[in-house]
């Protein structure tokens, strides 16, 4: 099995600290370890926090619309 994207482990890291690490603070910092990648990396796809909500929003969207249909 292939392993998923950075971005993808990004997104899913960030999903987690926030649903499931109620308390811990959601640092760029914090979702590059929990992502095991660096933070350039995480800077590479996300360059902001701002951008990091986005993507993760984006993400969520487009479950919901293949949910619906």
């Amino acid at each position: 099995m292939a392993r998923p994207s950075n971005r993808k482990r990004v997104l899913d890291a960030f999903e987690h600290l926030l649903v499931d690490d109620v308390g811990v603070p959601a640092t760029l910092d914090a979702v590059a370890a929990a992502a095991q990648v660096s933070k350039g990396g995480l800077l590479y796809h996300f360059p902001s926090k701002d951008a990091l909500v986005e993507g993760l929003l984006a993400r969520l969207r487009a479950q919901v619309d293949d949910d619906v249909a």
